[in-house]
């Protein structure tokens, strides 16, 4: 079988599961859906983790029958109040540029420039899911969208970072770890859509 991905959509009114696979040319194809009430929710919150754990497994459960795959793990998605991010940059010198003769940009600079935007001071009731970079600078060069392979000194980025409430995290992949799956990561809801 091909690459199968699972979201698990845990919302106030419905859980909702989808099963999908990656077939040729990297098109992505749903095999199989689950949705069911979630009473355990309110404006978002887990506020019964059994009630939350059920529906989850159901969800699961029917997404499984719908597909005829079994699922050991799914992509869970969080969003409503739980939810707060911030703006933020970060800068570097371009690997090798010495400052100033222009050398070009690797992945790894990129990685650099928003691993320095993901070090902001965050509350320590929050946790990071996400540091979207919005556009780079090079040199001064501003809304540059991949400067990959590019030539300059000094890459600059800004980033959007999305955070979430750690109880909620915690309490998601605890319903889900209750329901007998694994959580691979944490998504924000609308980029998981």
């Amino acid at each position: 079988m091909s690459d199968v991905i699972v979201g698990l959509d845990i919302g106030s009114h419905f859980i909702r599961t989808v099963i999908g696979e990656f077939i040729d040319n990297n098109t992505f194809q749903v095999i199989g859906i689950g949705k069911v009430p979630s009473p355990g929710l309110r404006n978002g919150t887990i506020v019964n983790i059994d009630a939350t754990m059920n529906a989850i497994k159901q969800s699961i459960e029917d997404a499984e029958m719908d597909s005829g795959c079994e699922v050991s793990s799914c992509v869970p998605a969080i969003g409503g109040v739980q939810i707060k991010s911030w703006d933020s940059s970060g800068m570097v010198q371009v690997a090798g540029s010495k400052g100033i003769t222009p050398r070009e940009i690797t992945e790894q600079d990129m990685y650099g420039a928003i691993e320095i935007a993901r070090s902001l001071p965050i509350p320590p009731d929050r946790q990071i899911l996400h540091v979207v970079p919005r556009y780079y600078s090079v040199d001064k060069q501003e809304q540059v969208k991949n400067p990959k392979n590019m030539l300059g000194v000094k890459l600059e980025v800004e980033t959007h970072v999305i955070t979430a409430s750690c109880t909620s995290v915690k309490n998601i992949q605890n319903c889900l770890g209750r329901a007998g799956y694994k959580s691979e990561c944490v998504m924000l809801k609308t980029l998981a859509a």
